[in-house]
């Protein structure tokens, strides 16, 4: 069973292993959607619900698979992130100096895309405290990400950055793609002019 949320405490309260927290979450999820439960047990079994996440984020097996999940999710996008790392790369490089000056006070962290994984890893916490995601296209956020090294657990603040590139590129995978016209445009605009000069 796949859940989400939870908070940050270190000890399970409960007793109970990975596979009957997930049972006991599977019940108090069916008594939750029950009609006939009443609002003041909903609340209660909310509390209870919520405890139990917390516990299950605590437990071996589930940093496990959470891990295993992130590393499959890696692995499927790194075609997708290779090549918008070189085309965001790329596009940078044609840029004038004034032009990238431009993208880097709008962007600031496209700066990363220009050091290497090995330096990254080296650089400071400080360097990641004021990363955002906020401005990033998909194509952005997947070249960041495929730029990433891959973090000690310790580094608490580079981790954080590279899974809110990961969500990021998710969100913007889930958004309508722009249409562009401009290409339709100039095909009509010269099959256009084609017509004219055969008619002349």
């Amino acid at each position: 069973m796949q859940v989400t949320g939870g908070g940050g405490a270190a000890i399970p309260k409960s007793g109970l292993d990975y596979d009957e927290i997930n049972k006991k979450l599977a019940e108090l999820q069916t008594k939750l959607f029950d009609e006939n439960t009443d609002e003041r047990e909903r609340e209660q079994l909310n509390i209870e619900y919520e405890k139990l996440i917390t516990e299950l984020e605590q437990t071996p097996e589930y940093k496990r698979e959470q891990e295993e999940a992130k590393e499959k999710w890696k692995t499927e996008n790194t075609p997708l992130n290779k090549d918008a790392f070189d085309r965001v790369l790329a596009d940078l490089k044609a840029k004038t100096d004034q032009q990238q000056q431009q993208i880097y006070s709008r962007k600031p962290e496209l700066k990363l895309l220009l050091r290497t994984p090995d330096s990254l890893l080296k650089a400071h916490v400080n360097d990641f405290k004021t990363l955002s995601t906020q401005n990033l296209d998909e194509d952005e956020a997947r070249g960041l990400y495929h730029n990433m090294p891959k973090f000690r657990p310790d580094q608490d603040k580079q981790c954080e950055w590279v899974e809110q590139l990961r969500m990021k590129i998710e969100t913007e995978k889930g958004k309508p793609k722009k249409k562009t016209t401009s290409s339709n445009s100039s095909h009509q605009k010269s099959c256009y002019q084609e017509s004219r000069a055969h008619r002349r």
